[in-house]
């Protein structure tokens, strides 16, 4: 698990082994937090390689990292780094090490459709016919 904060990758593994039924047959034993910055492509480069030496591969890449404003900025650069940037920062660093039949998901927010961001208004990004092998929401 990524995550700027190790304390708080640790306590977020916490939280999801408290929430498994029975602790030895929980799905999330095998979750270890790697301290990430997904704009810095450095620390990307440090991860791909530990993930390299230790597993070998990904199964799973899950982009789940995303800013909604800075000081009540919601035009700031930092979130288009963020929101963008540090999502394709981890593709473009994670998918050679992506298993066969791997999956890559990203996660996203409402953010994205909002006004305040100056992107494509909802209803056009929605008229959009979805992506050959990609996911599309309605």
């Amino acid at each position: 698990m990524g995550t700027r904060s190790l304390s708080n990758g640790h306590d977020a593994i916490t939280k999801l082994k408290a929430s498994s039924s029975s602790s030895s047959s929980s799905p999330y034993t095998n979750i270890h937090p790697v301290q990430l910055d997904a704009t810095d492509k450095s620390s990307l480069t440090q991860v791909a390689q530990l993930i390299k030496e230790q597993h070998g591969h990904l199964d799973v890449l899950v982009n789940n990292h995303g800013i909604s404003n800075v000081n009540g900025d919601l035009r700031h650069i930092d979130i288009m780094e963020t929101n963008v940037n540090g999502v394709r920062n981890c593709i473009d660093a994670l998918t050679p090490l992506l298993a066969p039949n791997a999956y890559i998901i990203t996660v996203s927010s409402g953010i994205g459709g909002r006004q305040e961001c100056h992107i494509a208004p909802l209803q056009q990004v929605r008229a959009r016919p979805p992506v050959p092998g990609r996911c599309h929401s309605e």
